[in-house]
This record gives structure tokens, C-alpha cells and sequence, in this order.
């Protein structure tokens, strides 16, 4: 991902970051901080576990020495649907529960933040979610967002709340490929 970007009267800076991929072994994730010590705390410690142990895959943009810029994680899920939207429910049993591919955490480095690197990230796994729902059933991505400040973000992609979740919100597969920019 080569892009330049500025901010406001400072000089434009050309971010040199590779595409999205999945956290591998090349990729340094010790120097990371998103300034969120939740979020900085599971990736230092448990992203390359719960990546090998198939709890979540992780996926990670990075500079060209490998230390990672930004990262997000994908797992399976399902939402009881008595719980879910009526948009989520459309078509399907009320006999089981609505399945689902869940942004589990997103997060992007301090030195990246407000350059369009968490918007590449969301864009990503928006497509992944595409791709996955052409071979597996999937009704819906579901982010679990840890602050309003990505519940906000995320609203701005078309997603919406989950009815009496304020925190969770939900993008229909079949109108994902309409928020694709």
C-alpha cells in the first residue's frame, strides 16, 4: 500500500506499507501501540498464539522491515436470532442461530493513525468477508467495537447497530459489495 498522504499544513509523507496479509513470522509486532493498552496487550501477546491456534485469523499491513503498521483479526461466529436484526433474520430459520464472520479487534500503530491505514484494514476484511460468504454460509460481518470511536468509523462503511448492542454492529453480506469503494 504506497500512498501519499498529508494532514492539514504539513508536508506529504508516502506511506510505504505492504498489503494486507496474514501476520507471518517475518512480521515484528513488539514495537506496536495503538495507544490503547487492551488492544496493545492482546497483540503482543496472544495474536501470533490465537493466529496458529485457529482461535482468529490475524491480518497485518507492515512497513518494509516487517514491523507491523496495523492489524485486524477475523473468527467465526453466530448471532442467536432472537437477538439479531430483522434484516439479519430475513430468509432464515428461526430455529438456529444467524452465522457470521466477527472483526474481532482492529487496531492501527500510533505513528500511522489518521492516514487511512485502519480504513485499507477495514476495506480488507470487508472483502475477505466477501470472498468467505461465496463458500461458506455467512449472513453478516459482526464488529465487536471496543469504543465508540470505532463504532463511529465503522457506521461510516454502512454498518449498523445490533438491536440492544451498542457496541456491535453488523454489515449484510449481500450489501457488503455496495460499500466497497
Amino acid at each position: 500500500m504506497r500512498r501519499e498522504v498529508s494532514s492539514g499544513n504539513k508536508p506529504s509523507r508516502v506511506l510505504n506499507l505492504s498489503p494486507v496479509e496474514p501476520l507471518g513470522p517475518h512480521h515484528n509486532i513488539s514495537g506496536f501501540t495503538c495507544g490503547k493498552h487492551d488492544l496493545d496487550y492482546w497483540f503482543a501477546k496472544y495474536a501470533r498464539t490465537s493466529n496458529e491456534a485457529g482461535g482468529g485469523r490475524v491480518f497485518v499491513t507492515a512497513e518494509p522491515d516487517g514491523q507491523v503498521a496495523g492489524f485486524y483479526a477475523l473468527a467465526t461466529g453466530a448471532v442467536d436470532f432472537a437477538k439479531s436484526s430483522p434484516q439479519m433474520q430475513a430468509d432464515l430459520s428461526a430455529n438456529f442461530p444467524v452465522s457470521t464472520i466477527k472483526l474481532t479487534r482492529m487496531a492501527v500503530d500510533r505513528r500511522f493513525q489518521k492516514q487511512e491505514v485502519g480504513r485499507s484494514l477495514l476495506i480488507d476484511a470487508i472483502s475477505r468477508t466477501l470472498r468467505l460468504s461465496r463458500d461458506a454460509g455467512v449472513k453478516a460481518l459482526v464488529v465487536d467495537a471496543l469504543d465508540d470511536e470505532l463504532r463511529g468509523f465503522c457506521k461510516h462503511f454502512g454498518f449498523r447497530d445490533l438491536p440492544g448492542e451498542r457496541l456491535t454492529l453488523f454489515h449484510l453480506v449481500q450489501d457488503i459489495a455496495a460499500s466497497l469503494p
